[in-house]
């Protein structure tokens, strides 16, 4: 969304910062270089996942597996696998209000230093140990008792 993008470009320019864009939807789909994905993550701070709909995708785990920190919709698997204020920032509503709160809180962790508790959490973060994924596992079960 371009109203979106306009109102990130203009916090992080006020915030002296750098910005840089990866569409994870861009990445999923052409598979761009693993390695250079990887290694844009490992200097990121926070990626982030302005969506209105995310039914699955590696990125927000990718983000999390290399310490960085999501921030995103509470919509499908991000509202599953990340926890608010532990291993990212969750905001509900796609407008520009509650993504802008996002923003500006990311910036409060980050100046205060309490990033370092979210990639802590997001390193030891576990796919397997999330209900998320147990649910999954119960729901497959049953189908293959169907089948």
């Amino acid at each position: 969304d371009p109203a979106f993008l306009h109102m990130i470009k203009k916090l992080i320019a006020e915030k002296d910062g750098i910005f840089v864009s990866i569409d994870a939807a861009y990445v999923e789909k052409h598979q761009m270089n693993h390695a250079v994905l990887i290694n844009l993550l490992k200097g990121a701070d926070f990626v982030l996942f302005p969506y209105s709909n995310y039914p699955y995708g590696i990125l927000p785990l990718l983000c999390m597996h290399f310490g960085c920190v999501p921030l995103a919709n509470r919509v499908g698997m991000l509202a599953d696998v990340i926890t608010d204020h532990q291993t990212g920032l969750l905001y509900s509503g796609l407008n520009t209000k509650n993504f802008k709160k996002c923003i500006d809180e990311s910036f409060k962790i980050y100046s205060s230093g309490r990033i370092l508790e979210f990639i802590k959490n997001d390193l030891i973060f576990s796919i397997n140990d999330t209900d998320t994924a147990k649910s999954y596992k119960s729901l497959y079960d049953k189908v293959l008792h169907l089948l």
